[in-house]
């Protein structure tokens, strides 16, 4: 038998009952619904004990990490200590970057350099230091994983036409800026660096004098708040921001309550859960959210 103290109240939890049925048995009344671990209604967190497997099921990354529990589905292996979550412990975090959910805008990019054009021979110099430089990235056990699903020819070319453009401001590149090209990508700062240390090897193989070498990396530092992040952001395409979660469609096995405008679900009805956010829509809310 091991104790649940909930809310400074100590419970007694039988071999292999679940958290939420202890404390119910114990007249003890706390937010539920499917009992299955689907609705996430009756998240929890745990102050001390250990959390058993499985009670974190499909829970985002921020609420495990903020300790949050289902007691629907948590059968302790030891003594809890447990309280309901405060409204922190289920919120994402906030942005850590400007652009996390919003698009660079054209005066956000660097003022073009056409001297340093000039000094890349027009295009001639910048080939063969993005040759190079792919050449190695595409055999570096660090960068390569990112560059799985595209040929070296294309990241070559997408380089060279997003450097033309930034370099000349002659309007030649059509994949996407930084921000959304990057979106997906995990890339904290050591890793930025790496990267961009790794493409001056490339500069000096190929004799670019350091006054150019600087210029050019100044252009990569330029979008660093663009691609540097701890967490995947969200695609952003035209002015719709697309979740990185989804939905997952579910019937309402009670009477629920939409997390966005907090209208009765009746029971039977289907719902949309947001797998990252671990929130319940109504169908009409559910399309607001993935369209917002």
């Amino acid at each position: 038998m091991h104790h649940i103290t909930y809310e400074n109240t100590l419970y007694q939890c039988e071999p292999g009952e679940t958290v939420l049925n202890a404390l119910m048995r114990q007249g003890k009344e706390i937010p539920f619904s499917c009992r299955k671990g689907n609705c996430k209604s009756c998240k929890t967190k745990v102050i001390s004990g250990n959390i058993p497997d499985g009670s974190q099921k499909e829970l985002p990354d921020f609420m495990i990490d903020n300790q949050i529990i289902l007691p629907c589905i948590t059968v302790p292996t030891g003594d809890l200590v447990l309280e309901k979550p405060k409204l922190e412990d289920l919120r994402k975090p906030i942005a850590e970057s400007p652009f996390e959910f919003r698009k660079e805008t054209e005066s956000e990019h660097p003022q073009p350099d056409l001297e340093l054009w000039k000094a890349l021979g027009e295009g001639e110099l910048l080939l063969d230091i993005l040759t190079h430089f792919y050449n190695q990235v595409y055999h570096d056990p660090r960068l390569s994983p990112f560059f799985e699903k595209t040929t070296k020819d294309r990241a070559i070319g997408k380089q060279y036409n997003f450097l033309q453009e930034i370099m000349t401001g002659e309007k030649v590149f059509f994949g996407s800026y930084p921000r959304s090209a990057h979106h997906w990508m995990i890339i904290d700062d050591e890793l930025f660096d790496y990267r961009n240390d790794l493409l001056e090897k490339s500069m000096v193989h190929h004799d670019l004098g350091e006054k150019w070498r600087k210029r050019w990396r100044a252009l990569d530092e330029h979008y660093k708040l663009m691609i540097v992040k701890s967490r995947k952001w969200p695609n952003i395409i035209g002015d719709v921001i697309v979740p990185v979660g989804k939905f997952e469609t579910m019937t309402a096995e009670m009477d629920m309550v939409c997390d966005r405008c907090f209208e009765e679900i009746p029971a039977g009805s289907p719902v949309r859960y947001h797998q990252d956010e671990a929130q319940i829509y109504c169908q009409k809310c559910a399309l607001l959210e993935e369209n917002q």
